[in-house]
C-alpha cells in the first residue's frame, strides 16, 4: 500500500460546490442582530472583507460556522447545505421584534476555483482585481464583487482558493468560461484544499458538539473576546482566560478507505474514544480528514472501525500544544 502524500495531489480547475449554501440577513437592524448572536465582532467586516464566525449555544457549542459577507443591503451567511433550513429557523427565534429578515438565497450557487499563485483570470464578468486575489500575500477572506454576486479569496497559506457566488444562470456562464481556461475539478478536490488549510465545518450530525477552541476557531480569528455578550461567550472566554482546551483539531489520513462521516469516533488501542471526525474527503484511494482530538492521546495508536489512522504533524498546527497537553 502506497504512502499517503497530500503534497503530491495538486489540482487546478473549477467545481460547483453543492455543499455551500447561503442565508441572506437584511433589515435596518441586521448588523446589530448579527453582532448580538455571532461569535465574531461585526466591526471586523468591511466592503472588501468577509469574516469567519460561529453561532453557538449558551453552553458554547457550535450550532453552525459561517462566512459572513456584506452584500447589497444586508449580509450573506455561507453555511453547510444540510444546516440551511435548520439555521434559518434557529436564527429566526432570536429576531423577536427587530427589523430583520432571514431568507435563503435560493437561486444562488457557489463555485470553487483552485489556481496556482498569481494566476490571471481575464474572464468577462469577473472583477479586474481577481489576479490580486490569487496572490499568496492576499489576506484571508478578501472579497470582491460581481454585478450580482461576490468573490472571496479563502486561502490561508495553502493553494490559492477562490469561491464565486452568483445567481445560477450567471454562475453557469462564469463556470464554463473558467473551465475553458483552467479545466474542471470535483467538489472533493476543493474540499481537500480546505482540509489541507485546516478549515473546519459543522454539519447536521455534529451540530451542538464542538466548542470554538476545539475547532481552532481562534486561529481563524472567528470569535471575539472583547465585544459584548453573545450566546456561548462566557464559556469561550472562561476557556481562554482561566483554562486551556483539552481538545484541538488536527489533520490526519487513512489509507485504502473512503471518507469518514462527520461525528465518527476515533478510538485508541484500549478502545477509548479519543477523537471525533470533523470533516473528511476521499483523496485517490485514501482519505484525508480533520478531527477534534483529546490532547493527551495524540500519540496513541488510533483507528476508526478497525482501520488505522494517522495524524499529520506537518502543515498548520494548533498553537501552544506544549501548554495544553496533559
Amino acid at each position: 500500500m502506497s504512502k499517503f502524500n497530500p503534497a503530491a495531489i495538486y489540482h487546478t480547475g473549477v467545481a460547483l460546490l453543492p455543499y455551500r449554501r447561503h442565508l441572506m440577513v437584511t433589515g435596518s437592524e441586521a448588523k446589530d442582530f448579527l453582532q448580538a448572536i455571532l461569535t465574531q465582532d461585526m466591526a471586523m467586516i468591511g466592503d472588501r472583507q468577509s469574516i469567519y464566525t460561529a453561532f453557538c449555544s449558551a453552553k458554547g457549542r457550535c450550532h453552525a460556522l459561517f462566512i459572513v459577507t456584506p452584500f447589497q443591503d444586508g449580509f450573506a451567511l455561507a453555511v453547510q447545505d444540510d444546516l440551511l433550513e435548520f439555521m434559518q429557523k434557529r436564527l429566526q427565534m432570536f429576531v423577536l421584534r427587530r427589523d430583520v429578515q432571514i431568507t435563503p438565497l435560493a437561486d444562488y450557487r457557489t463555485i470553487g476555483v483552485l489556481v496556482k499563485a498569481k494566476t490571471s483570470l481575464n474572464i468577462d464578468g469577473l472583477p479586474t482585481g481577481l489576479y490580486a486575489l490569487t496572490s499568496e500575500e492576499t489576506a484571508p477572506l478578501t472579497t470582491d464583487y460581481l454585478s450580482d454576486g461576490w468573490v472571496i479569496a479563502e486561502q490561508r497559506g495553502g493553494q490559492p482558493r477562490l469561491t464565486l457566488t452568483a445567481p445560477e444562470s450567471a454562475i453557469n456562464t462564469i463556470k464554463s468560461a473558467l473551465e475553458a481556461s483552467l479545466g474542471r475539478i470535483a467538489a472533493s478536490d476543493f474540499e481537500r484544499a480546505e482540509i489541507q488549510d485546516r478549515i473546519p465545518a459543522v454539519y447536521q450530525a455534529t451540530e451542538n458538539t464542538f466548542v470554538p477552541q476545539w475547532l481552532n476557531l481562534d486561529e481563524l480569528n472567528a470569535f471575539s473576546l472583547k465585544k459584548g455578550c453573545y450566546p456561548g461567550q462566557e464559556v469561550i472566554a472562561r476557556l481562554h482566560y482561566l483554562g486551556k482546551p483539552n481538545r484541538r483539531m488536527f489533520a490526519g489520513h487513512a489509507l485504502g478507505v473512503r471518507a469518514f462521516s462527520p461525528g465518527t469516533d476515533i478510538v485508541n488501542q484500549d478502545d477509548q474514544v479519543v477523537g471525533e471526525i470533523v470533516r473528511s474527503v476521499e483523496v485517490g484511494d485514501d482519505c484525508q480528514f480533520l478531527a477534534v482530538m483529546k490532547l493527551k492521546h495524540l500519540h496513541d495508536s488510533l483507528q476508526i472501525n478497525s482501520v488505522p489512522v494517522t495524524l499529520e504533524h506537518t502543515g498548520p498546527q494548533p498553537e501552544n500544544l506544549s501548554e495544553t497537553t496533559h
